[in-house]
């Protein structure tokens, strides 16, 4: 009996044994897929799209119905429409200059406009110098007179004619006083012409060199510098003459630009 309740007493050990160390393997088991990764679940990979074809609506090209060029070149248009859209698209864009300024946004208004001035073609009408402003302030800078019927049109010309209001009687005393002053006019005389002057000749005698001065006999030294003199004296008086031309022609400016300055300042106060 002893023997039997020790065998009893040794398989409860031996079970009680194998249980813990199964309850340990268990514990630790379970410990360990609390650390364990998910899997993620698959996803079913997407069917492959079908090619499309970008020039299957199209019919298949016949070059031996085609003639010339013309007829290739029309008959391929489609086809390069379709490979090559943006080609196409740069082609039957608007060429017009306005409409591609306006759609820059870097370009403002008064950028645009500016623009539009300076790719302006100029005009066609060859410029008129009689009638220009820069020689009416040429000539008024230079103090001369100008003509207003060269500026005027014939338009504005007719305007400035008075109305004939002459009696008989003094027509004939004007035509006698133009007589009178065709006459005293005729008998004028304008400025006296200047002093003659052999300027190659003088140049001549001042290119004479030392060496041929001293070949020169007495009376052909004598007659060249009685040359010298001559010459020298006409050139002082052709001076004289254009200075004095020079002084009349600054006073004749001073008082052209001081009847301008009282006629321009008569306008102004009339205004």
């Amino acid at each position: 009996d002893d023997d039997a309740f020790g065998d009893d007493f040794d398989d409860f050990e031996e079970g009680g044994a194998d249980q813990a160390d199964g309850d340990e393997d268990d514990d630790f088991g379970d410990f360990d897929d609390g650390f364990q990764q998910a899997e993620e679940p698959s996803v079913p990979a997407p069917p492959p799209q079908p090619v499309q074809q970008p020039l299957a609506h199209l019919p298949n090209l016949n070059f031996a119905d085609l003639q010339t060029s013309d007829d290739v070149l029309q008959a391929m248009s489609p086809y390069m429409s379709e490979l090559f859209p943006e080609l196409y698209d740069q082609e039957t864009a608007p060429s017009d200059k306005s409409a591609a300024l306006s759609t820059d946004p870097i370009l403002t208004d008064r950028s645009a406009s500016l623009w539009s001035q300076l790719v302006a073609p100029p005009p066609l009408q060859p410029p008129n110098w009689i009638r220009s402003r820069i020689r009416r302030l040429f000539l008024v800078s230079l103090g001369v007179p100008v003509d207003l019927d060269e500026i005027l049109p014939a338009s504005k010309q007719k305007k400035l004619v008075l109305p004939n209001i002459h009696l008989p009687e003094q027509k004939r005393e004007d035509g006698k006083a133009k007589q009178d002053g065709s006459s005293s006019t005729g008998g004028r005389k304008g400025p006296a012409p200047p002093p003659e002057f052999n300027a190659n000749e003088a140049a001549m005698l001042a290119k004479t060199t030392d060496t041929a001065t001293e070949a020169y006999s007495d009376e052909e030294l004598k007659a060249h510098v009685k040359r010298l003199e001559e010459l020298i004296k006409d050139a002082s008086t052709v001076l004289e003459y254009w200075m004095k031309r020079k002084e009349s022609a600054v006073g004749d400016k001073e008082a052209f630009e001081g009847v301008i300055e009282n006629l321009v300042g008569f306008v102004k106060s009339r205004r």
